[in-house]
C-alpha cells in the first residue's frame, strides 16, 4: 500500500508544478547603492517566496546568502587560483557568445522598474532619467526579436522616498518558464565543451 501513497504524492507534486508553471512566477530585484547590496527574490502565486539570494559588501569583502542559509564569503580570483591549481579554464567569450545566439524567445507579462537617486540637482536627475530611458529603449530595440514585454513601467521615485538604487519586478508566464528551464539545461550541457586545461 505504500506505493499508492507514493503515487498519490507524486501526482499532487506534479499538479502543483503544472499549476505554478501555468500561473507564472514573479521575480523581484533590488539594487541598493547606499549599502552596496543586491537582493533577488522569486515568488509563486504572487506572494509565496521560493528563493531569495542576497549579495553584499562588508569590510571590503563580498558575501552571499541563499534563503536562510549561513552567510558565506565569495572567493576572489586569487583565492580560487590558490585552492584549484589544476582547474580547467572556461573560454567565457565563446561560451557567452553561443548562449547569446541560442537565447529563446521570451515574453514578459509585466516589467516594473523604479529607480531613485539622492541628488538635489535637477540637471543631474534629468540627465539620469535620459540615460536610463535611452538604455531601456536600446535594450528593448536590440532584443525585440527575442524579448517581448506586454506591460512596461519605468518610474523615478526619488521624490516619493529616499532610495538610491534600482528596484525591478517582472512576471513571467508558463511558456517562458519552460523555455528558460530547457535553456538552463542546454547551458549546463555545453559548458564542458568550452573548458580548456591550464
Amino acid at each position: 500500500m505504500w506505493w499508492l501513497a507514493l503515487v498519490f504524492l507524486l501526482v499532487i507534486l506534479l499538479e502543483s508544478v503544472v499549476f505554478v508553471i501555468l500561473y507564472g512566477i514573479r521575480i523581484s530585484i533590488r539594487l541598493d547603492a547606499n549599502n552596496m547590496s543586491i537582493c533577488i527574490k522569486c515568488y509563486v502565486l504572487d506572494y509565496i517566496e521560493m528563493l531569495c539570494i542576497k549579495l553584499f559588501v562588508c569590510e571590503n569583502k563580498f558575501y552571499h546568502q541563499i534563503n536562510k542559509k549561513p552567510i558565506k564569503v565569495i572567493m576572489t580570483k586569487s583565492d580560487e587560483d590558490k585552492s584549484n591549481k589544476k582547474k580547467k579554464k572556461l573560454r567565457k567569450g565563446a561560451y557567452v557568445s553561443n548562449l547569446w545566439s541560442k537565447r529563446p524567445e521570451i515574453t514578459i507579462q509585466q516589467l516594473s522598474v523604479n529607480y531613485g537617486v539622492n541628488s538635489e540637482d535637477a540637471k543631474n536627475r534629468a540627465l539620469l532619467d535620459g540615460v536610463i530611458m535611452l538604455m531601456s529603449n536600446t535594450m528593448m530595440a536590440t532584443n525585440s526579436n527575442k524579448l517581448k514585454i506586454t506591460d512596461f513601467q519605468l518610474q523615478n521615485v526619488s521624490d516619493e522616498w529616499r532610495f538610491n538604487g534600482i528596484e525591478a519586478s517582472c512576471a513571467i508566464g508558463g511558456l517562458a518558464i519552460i523555455k528558460l528551464f530547457f535553456y538552463s539545461i542546454y547551458a549546463i550541457l555545453i559548458k564542458g565543451k568550452y573548458k580548456i586545461k591550464v
